[in-house]
């Protein structure tokens, strides 16, 4: 799950600078379709990358809650907690995905 989540905060800071850059000066990073391809690909393996983390992180913190039964219970409520916010954080990918979508240029599809 940590692995996820610094993959995803890096895929989002490049997103944001890229999108600096264009308020910026006007012209996008990435000339012509593969700024649009870029954000429809990426979007893609990153919400595919969310959905495997929490789904991981839900499945390991139940394991461990059975090995470590007794101890720590508040530990492993904050685990089923992160992996939720993981889970919520892919929703919101998987829905920029699809309205991204619907932006592609006709020449894309």
């Amino acid at each position: 799950m940590l692995a996820t989540t610094v993959i995803s905060i890096a895929y989002t800071i490049l997103q944001i600078a890229f999108s600096l850059s264009y308020v910026s000066t006007g012209n996008r990073v990435i000339s012509g379709d593969g700024s649009f391809k870029f954000d429809f690909y990426g979007d893609k393996v990153i919400s595919y990358v969310l959905a495997t983390g929490g789904a991981a992180a839900f499945g390991v913190t139940k394991d461990m809650k059975v090995v470590f039964a007794g101890s720590g219970n508040k530990l492993f409520d904050r685990g089923y907690g992160c992996a939720s916010l993981v889970l919520f954080w892919f929703a919101c990918t998987a829905a920029l995905s699809i309205y991204l979508s619907y932006a592609l240029p006709k020449g894309f599809q």
